[in-house]
């Protein structure tokens, strides 16, 4: 029963709202965690996951509250990053593939040809139009320079 009654006339809370958050925490948990795996494989890409990488993952994490858990996770993650075609198998809509594409964008600067070519790849498989990844990329690129 409510705190308080309402009269009845409250609607149920939508599945999906403008903000990308769901009706169903544990389909917004999968996401964020997917969002996690795509910067640790972004980061590992080149074939080294160094500690200035895992920093700014752990980092970011951390700011938002990094329980126990979590960091136990992170170890396990970072010790097997998972391939392009588990990151897009993972990604329930277009939407979901786009934040997963900004996520590891975010955790790289491509500057050699393997985080550019996982990158590519990663675009691929998740069927993102070309112009949206470049919108993207400058989205991703605006924030590196704030």
């Amino acid at each position: 029963r409510p705190l308080v009654d309402l009269g009845g006339g409250v609607e149920p809370a939508p599945d999906r709202t403008p903000f990308g958050e769901t009706a169903d925490p544990a389909a917004d948990q999968a996401t964020a965690l997917l969002m996690v795996h795509a910067m640790i494989a972004a980061a590992a890409a080149d074939g080294v996951l160094d500690e200035a990488e895992r920093t700014q993952i752990v980092g970011g994490l951390a700011r938002a509250g990094l329980d126990a858990d979590a960091t136990a996770f992170l170890v396990d993650a970072f010790a097997k990053p998972l391939p392009v075609e588990a990151l897009a198998a993972q990604a329930t809509s277009p939407a979901v593939g786009a934040q997963v594409y900004a996520a590891a964008r975010l955790a790289i600067n491509p500057d050699n040809a393997a985080e550019t070519a996982f990158l590519a790849r990663l675009a691929a498989a998740l069927r993102l139009a070309p112009n949206l990844v470049t919108n993207l990329d400058a989205a991703v690129a605006a924030t590196a320079q704030t």
